[in-house]
């Protein structure tokens, strides 16, 4: 059984679009049949609100999943290499750095981005959030194995010229019936396919794939 961990953001509300994506895919991995696992960033500390702290402890224990959001992420980071895969989710804010650090000391265990969307700015703490992203994601993007994001057109309006370092490693994955020139509106024995069922089998496969050709 594939082992994947995801790292969600979790800080303030200004990922909770991303956050509630990440948890159904997550969730749909799980009735798939996968072990996806949870780490969301800067769950537990003052920058995350007490609402959203208390939202994901309740969705937990419903998923049936390991929440690892109450590790510092030091130790969350000793326990990547339990894993096949680490998603990580984006964007997203903090430990940056780390997660960096990491891959480069571990290049074996691949890493999966979604870029869910661009980082959109309607105060101020927010466009420190986007220069965050704007420097940070770059370089996630370079040390990653895969970008996935719902809409290549999108990814490369948003990040320009830029583009062309990340073109040979981008995916574009969203919940349509078609996927790399397969059908997968259906699952194997027939049965027809819900939207996230859909994505989720289509992050199967490419885990999959990615997997074997670690």
């Amino acid at each position: 059984m594939l082992k994947v961990l995801h790292i969600i953001p979790s800080v303030f509300n200004y990922f909770d679009d991303i956050r509630t994506a990440a948890f159904g895919l997550v969730d749909t991995l799980q009735t798939a049949g996968v072990e996806a696992d949870v780490f969301t960033l800067q769950y537990g500390s003052a920058a995350a609100a007490p609402s959203v702290q208390e939202e994901v402890k309740e969705a937990t224990p419903k998923a049936g999943r390991t929440y690892k959001g109450q590790l510092n992420i030091k130790t969350a980071v000793e326990s990547f290499a339990d894993y096949d895969i680490v998603h990580l989710h984006a964007p997203f804010f903090g430990a940056a750095g780390k997660l960096l650090a990491w891959k480069q000391a571990h290049p074996e265990i691949p890493l999966v981005v979604t870029c869910h969307r661009r980082m959109v700015t309607p105060d101020f703490l927010s466009l420190f959030l986007k220069l965050y992203s704007l420097y940070y994601l770059p370089k996630i993007f370079m040390i990653g194995d895969l970008i996935t994001v719902p809409s290549i057109a999108k990814f490369q309006a948003y990040f320009g010229a830029s583009f062309k370092k990340y073109k040979d490693k981008i995916m574009e994955i969203d919940d349509s019936s078609s996927f790399l020139g397969q059908d997968v509106s259906t699952s194997p024995d027939g049965t027809k396919l819900k939207p996230d069922e859909r994505l989720a089998l289509k992050y199967i496969m490419v885990y999959n794939e990615i997997v074997s050709n670690s």
